[in-house]
Order: structure tokens, then C-alpha cells, then sequence
């Protein structure tokens, strides 16, 4: 089907490692049969991983007798109730059907499983730490949020197990560790912590005071004078880190919810350049599945939550601090909004650059337009920001561009990226670093392709998870 609103994925059961995200609807349509009973259970596992809060996983199954040059395996009849009880999911349908084709010899079978809102319970357990568990201090908090921040704009430097469990670089979750503690560090009102504060405000840290909150995200390259203590404070955020909340946030049962892996390699450049690939520099952390799907599909949830537990744990070690201040000191410092660099290019062009959403010759009162809305995911990276007509970027406004659209526009887009970005040696690396740290790219990212697709993918998981509205001309 050509339909540009189905956003197309190769994959092989069991595994399906090419296929990441959640869904609304799996469709197993004469596929099941085919499945080896040995590899069932694990097929159904990354099925469930698969599905969305809420979700329905519809699966017909033929029986009657085998073609010639296809393997088929027999179906218990009780088998995916059996896996659906498994998983306490819920099986809402179930009925046999004849073969629309006339064969008297073979018959169907649909069933339809779907999943509760919180199936695996990690939205509950995203509640019990944020508002019930036991706090000496602010850095379970810290922690969650962190990785929120991974799990909601960085998808791309996540690493999916089979289990279901992912794997984030401890070099982003240090960093957003010290991008979310700088303005509690260097403000008129000392921020006091429960147990005195003094992790925190080791000499290490105080290189922050000297960089703007938007420097510390992934991209960011630090010339020699500023390597050594960056890369010296994201070293101590991590073994305070690993420390710390990863050993102290437990699930019911007393259980690190996390687990730290590896052992941070040594820094011997006299740049350090934090694109995708240094982030791993630092180690792993290991985020239970069930936690990170609840922080991937409700984060516009999950960190409010987050701010105002922290704001009250303030509150309680600095009673005359107010709810405003907590809020001031505990925004996130979002990208600045702006066009200028790209503005220049469009106008030093040296062939005339088309409107990627009309395809017309731009004038000289055209527009940059951020393709994933800046109001709604603040998002200043080279790959979102195009050129654009004043006309259609007034009209498309904060919404996302339709799928039809975006899929109509590839060429131009891929163009512009490759024209502007990836053909220009002083900005390639940019662009290429924001890409693959922003975008679930998968395979080359080099390929502007890649690159599209990860911002297709983008574009649906926006679309479903935060209801985004869309456009067309």
C-alpha cells in the first residue's frame, strides 16, 4: 500500500529488532502458522513490547492443509488465550470464520487480544517512586527525569535488548543530570539538599557556572581549556549517578529499578565532541522496559509529576522558598529559537531553493520553518528547520506537516539537507551528531533517507502520543 500515512518497517519474527516504538494496532495477518512453536513465546513477548497502552493485537491463523513450498506448524486452539492470560491481556474476540476464496478444506481463525493502559505496570511504578518512595534528597527524581528527557527527544541513542529492557549512554544521562542541577547551583537562594548538599557542590561542578544551560545537550563540542573540566564534571555526575539514585530507586521488592554497565573509557583528545558515539563513552545504564515504555508514551505527564514532587521536597528543606521560585529553578533550559544561520544559507545559495512544502521558487520574504512545531517539542536542531515560504509557514503554523505532506515534500527536504548540511564540511558533523541523537535512525546515518525516516517516525509517535494537529496547503 502506497498511503503515506502508513509508515512502513521491515522486520522477522520472532526478534523484529528493526521495528521500534509502540502501536496501536498489530496486525498478524496468515502469519502465525508460520511461526515455529519454539519460537512462539518470544514472537508473543515482542508482540506485547510492541503494543501500545490500550492497544489491539489481531491475529488470524488458516488451518487446512499445507502449500506446496510453504512450512506450516499446527495452532492449539487454546494457544494465544493461553499467552494472552500469560500477560494479562485481555482477548475481546474470538471466532472462526470459512475461507473467502471457496476452499471447503480450509477455515480461519481471528482473535483479538488487547492490552490494558499500563500493562506492564510501569506507569504505577513511575508513581510509587515519584510519590511515595522514601527521599533523603532531590536525586531519585533527578534521575527519573534524566532519563525522561532521553526517552521523550533523544530516541536515537537508545539501544533496544531482546528482553524488552533498553540501554541508554550514561554520557546523556550525566548530561541532563547537569543541565537540570545548574540553576539550582548558581542562584541567589542556595539550594539545599536533605543531606546537606554537598555532592553536588564539589569543585568539579563549578565549571557549569561558566556555560549556558543549552550548551550541555548532546552535540555540543567543547574546545581545549573547556574539554578537560566538562568531561571531568560528567565523570563525577555519573559516579554520583551510579552512587547514589541508581542504587536507591528499587522497585517493590527492594530491587534496583536500574543497573549501570561498563566502564567509562579515558578521555585523551583535546576536543571533546559529544555526538551520539561519546555519550557511550561514559558506561551504559540499563532502564527496565516496563518504566521506559510509561516514560516514552506519558512523559507529558510523568514530568510534571516529577517538578512539582521536587518542588515540594524544596519546600520542605526551604520553607520560605515559593512554588514560583521552584518552578523558575527547576525549568528545563530549552533550546534557543532560532533561524539566522539558516536563514543566511538560503540566501547565500548559489541555485535558487524551493519551498519544501509548495515546491515553489522562494521570494525574498520566505521563512525557516521548524518541520516538528518549536512550541510543541523545542527543538532547534539543523534537520528541522527548513525553508519555507512566508505563506505556508503562517498557515501550517504550530502543527505537524500531514503524512501525505511530509511524504510529498521528501525530495525537497532530502535535497535541502544534502545541499545545506551534509555537502558542507563545517556543518555535516552538526547536522549528522543532532540527527542521530534526536531521530530513531535506523541503518546509515549518513543517508539522508536514514535520516527521513527517522523523521517520519518522529512525526507518527508525535502524532499519536501528544495529539498533535497536522497540515496541508
Amino acid at each position: 500500500h502506497r498511503d503515506a500515512v502508513i509508515d512502513w518497517r521491515p522486520g522477522h519474527l520472532p526478534a523484529l529488532a528493526e521495528v521500534g516504538g509502540r502501536f496501536d494496532l498489530i496486525l498478524l495477518n496468515a502469519v502465525w502458522m508460520h511461526v515455529p512453536p519454539a519460537a512462539r513465546a518470544a514472537a508473543f513477548d515482542r508482540l506485547v513490547n510492541l503494543l501500545a497502552p490500550g492497544g489491539l493485537l489481531v491475529i488470524t491463523v488458516r488451518y487446512g492443509p499445507d502449500l506446496p513450498g510453504r512450512t506450516f506448524f499446527p495452532v492449539p486452539a487454546d494457544e494465544l488465550a493461553g499467552f494472552a492470560q500469560r500477560y494479562a491481556l485481555g482477548v475481546v474476540a474470538d471466532e472462526a470464520s470459512p475461507d473467502r476464496l471457496g476452499r471447503d478444506d480450509v477455515h480461519w481463525r481471528t482473535v483479538a487480544i488487547r492490552a490494558g493502559h499500563d500493562p506492564d505496570g510501569g506507569l504505577a511504578l513511575l508513581r510509587q517512586v515519584i510519590v511515595h518512595d522514601a527521599k533523603s534528597s532531590t536525586y531519585k527524581l533527578a534521575l527519573l527525569r534524566s532519563v525522561l528527557r532521553i526517552a521523550d527527544g533523544q530516541r536515537g541513542l537508545v539501544q533496544p535488548l531482546p528482553d524488552g529492557d533498553v540501554l541508554v549512554p550514561m554520557g546523556a544521562v550525566a548530561l541532563n543530570w547537569l543541565r537540570q542541577f545548574r540553576p539550582l547551583l548558581f542562584t541567589d537562594r542556595p539550594y539545599k539538599q536533605a543531606t546537606g548538599g554537598s555532592a553536588m557542590r564539589q569543585p568539579v561542578f563549578q565549571v557549569l557556572g561558566g556555560l549556558a544551560a543549552d550548551e550541555l545537550r548532546p552535540g555540543a563540542r567543547f574546545e581545549a581549556g573547556w574539554a578537560g573540566p566538562v568531561d571531568a564534571a560528567l565523570r563525577a555526575a555519573r559516579a554520583l549517578i551510579l552512587k547514589n539514585p541508581v542504587t536507591y530507586t528499587t522497585g517493590p521488592d527492594g530491587t534496583p529499578l536500574f543497573r549501570g554497565e561498563g566502564r567509562p573509557e579515558r578521555f585523551t583528545g583535546a576536543a571533546l565532541a559529544l555526538h551520539p558515539g561519546a555519550l557511550w563513552m561514559y558506561g551504559r545504564l540499563r532502564v527496565p522496559g516496563a518504566l521506559w515504555r510509561a516514560m516514552t508514551e506519558h512523559a507529558a505527564w510523568v514530568e510534571p509529576a516529577l517538578e512539582l514532587e521536587w518542588s515540594r521536597l524544596m519546600q520542605a528543606y526551604d520553607p520560605a522558598l515559593t512554588l514560583d521560585e521552584c518552578a523558575r529553578l527547576l525549568a528545563w533550559a530549552d533550546p534557543e529559537r532560532s533561524t539566522q544561520a539558516v536563514r543566511a544559507l538560503v540566501q547565500t545559495s548559489p541555485a535558487p531553493v524551493p519551498c519544501v512544502w509548495t515546491g515553489r521558487p522562494l521570494t525574498d520574504d520566505f521563512q525557516v520553518d521548524h518541520c516538528v512545531p518549536f512550541a510543541r517539542w523545542p527543538n532547534n536542531d539543523l534537520w528541522n528547520l527548513l525553508p519555507a515560504s512566508k505563506a505556508a509557514n503562517q498557515a501550517k503554523r504550530d502543527r505537524l506537516p500531514s503524512a501525505d505532506l511530509l511524504q510529498a515534500a521528501r525530495p525537497r527536504i532530502e535535497a535541502w539537507w544534502t545541499q545545506a548540511y551534509l555537502s558542507a564540511p563545517g556543518r555535516r558533523g552538526q547536522f549528522l551528531a543532532e540527527a542521530a541523537g534526536a531521530l530513531p535512525v535506523l541503518g546509515d546515518p549518513e543517508r539522508p533517507g536514514a535520516v527521513f525516516a527517522g523523521l517520519t517516525a518522529l512525526r507518527h509517535r508525535l502524532r499519536a502520543a501528544h495529539q498533535l494537529a497536522e497540515w496541508a496547503p
